[in-house]
């Protein structure tokens, strides 16, 4: 059945107006499905976060009775050996306090800028006692050593020009039995001792 053409001014036939209709209503209803869909999508994932939230929420009264737990324990044996946590905390937290004002800040991070120079004092000063008893040692040795120079210039004869008597094979012999003589003796062999072994560590240039 062929519909009859429309008159000029007369209403458009029926057919024509519902065909309009759902073409231009085919592609706003596919937008509206997308969006609809991306909200889903942000509501499902808003869901999962709140889970998660409800979750560590129902959890957090056991961790914190946990933490509480362990810190009563802490106090307690801190109590058992003489230590007042609530005046140690106050303590730190003034120490933080000091630490954090620009006057003290200041200077410290520059101390920390020279952390290798810092490092090396430290290392000095932890060897210090070993370089003081070593220099102390050498003190000793030199003291020891002037003191024998002392001897000796004390042992020497005042008067230069007194020339001491001859001694016998006798008189030597009596002379050994002086407490004196023996020491000097004595003396005079560890010196000679000595000498031979710095000798013998030595070599001695070819004559």
């Amino acid at each position: 059945m062929t519909t009859p053409a429309a008159q000029p001014g007369s209403p458009a036939p029926l057919e024509a107006v519902t065909l309009h209709t759902t073409r231009n209503g085919s592609g706003s209803d596919a937008a509206i499905i997308a969006a609809l869909e991306r909200i889903e999508r942000r509501l499902a994932r808003l869901e999962s976060s709140v889970e998660r939230v409800d979750s560590l929420a129902r959890s957090a009264p056991a961790l914190i009775a946990t933490a509480t737990d362990t810190f009563d324990r802490v106090a307690q044996r801190a109590a058992e050996a003489g230590i007042d946590v609530d005046e140690r905390a106050r303590t730190a937290l003034t120490l933080l306090e000091r630490l954090t004002a620009p006057e003290v800040a200041g200077p410290l991070t520059a101390l920390l800028e020279h952390a290798d120079t810092l490092r090396a004092a430290v290392d000095l000063l932890q060897q210090a006692p070993h370089l003081l008893a070593t220099a102390m040692d050498a003190a000793d040795g030199v003291a020891s050593r002037l003191a024998v120079l002392s001897n000796l210039a004390k042992a020497l004869p005042c008067d230069p020009s007194r020339t001491p008597k001859p001694v016998g094979p006798w008189r030597a012999y009596r002379a050994l039995k002086e407490p004196d003589v023996q020491r000097a003796l004595g003396f005079l062999l560890d010196v000679t001792r000595r000498l031979g072994a710095c000798l013998s560590t030595q070599q001695l240039p070819a004559r």
